[in-house]
């Protein structure tokens, strides 16, 4: 994926950010239930106008008072976790791009401890998870978000379709980062992860055997170590990964045939 302007992801979700932040603010907008005392309701009033304050600083471009506002709304109504994940949205907007100076490291840490909070009763939330992929990126914390999608992928309580995902897209970015280091003639280095990439998709098929998506990545970083390989001049090596990919090949042919549909036949 290019980058024009910003994280792709982030590009993408800003106008369903807004979408998001508008209707929250209306849907909290509603009259309280009947037999609130009036403390209580004198409080949610209150956070549900923040919210809207909120609201409308981020239309504004005003990430820092949308952050404050929704803040507020939290401490005011803690019942209601859309202002958890408004102020958390609204700091994100705020976090500097390639930036793991102190002062970013230290708002990028907030914005994530809010959408792990908010994970810890909605683990499967991949809305939540992505946000924090999102934002480890952003900052470029290629440590931080490696060890975030690794947890995630050995996270047994999560369904096998996200650990799997979260796995392989650990793979990806290694894969990424190794054809990189490969091309500026660092082999050694792009031969390190490349391994850990498969070592990641092997985990991933472990868990999802039947994935696709996996066995195909699989197999183009297999070509990959291979190609590293021949360039290093590591004969016995080549030929070690060149056995893995005949055996990877075959493994995918397997899943393939065992998803295809029957083509259907005329019946006279």
């Amino acid at each position: 994926m290019t980058e024009t302007g910003g994280h792709p992801v982030l590009q993408l979700a800003r106008p369903l950010l807004l979408v998001a932040l508008f209707a929250s603010a209306r849907l909290l907008a509603g009259s309280p239930p009947d037999g609130v005392p009036p403390a209580l309701e004198n409080s949610a009033r209150q956070a549900r106008e923040e919210a809207e304050a909120g609201s409308r600083a981020f239309a504004a471009g005003d990430f820092l008072a949308a952050a404050e506002s929704f803040g507020r709304a939290v401490a005011l109504d803690p019942s209601h976790p859309a202002y958890g994940v408004l102020r958390a949205r609204a700091l994100g907007e705020l976090i500097d791009r390639d930036d793991l100076s102190p002062t970013n490291a230290a708002r990028l840490r907030t914005v994530v401890s809010i959408y792990e909070e908010l994970l810890s009763g909605d683990p499967a939330n991949e809305e939540y998870a992505q946000a924090v992929a999102s934002l480890l990126a952003k900052a470029g914390d290629a440590a931080g978000l490696d060890a975030w999608l690794l947890g995630r992928g050995r996270n047994r309580v999560l369904p096998a379709e996200i650990r799997s995902s979260a796995l392989r897209a650990s793979a990806e970015t290694a894969l990424g980062k190794a054809a990189r280091e490969n091309e500026d003639g660092r082999r050694g280095a792009a031969a390190a992860l490349a391994a850990r990439a498969r070592q990641r998709l092997d985990e991933a098929l472990t868990i999802s055997p039947d994935s696709l998506a996996c066995h195909a990545l699989r197999l183009h970083g297999l070509e990959l170590e291979i190609a590293i390989a021949r360039e290093r001049g590591d004969a016995p090596r080549r030929a070690e990964l060149e056995a893995l990919l005949a055996r990877a090949r075959r493994a995918a042919d397997t899943v393939v045939n065992a998803l295809r549909t029957p083509e259907k036949t005329d019946e006279y």
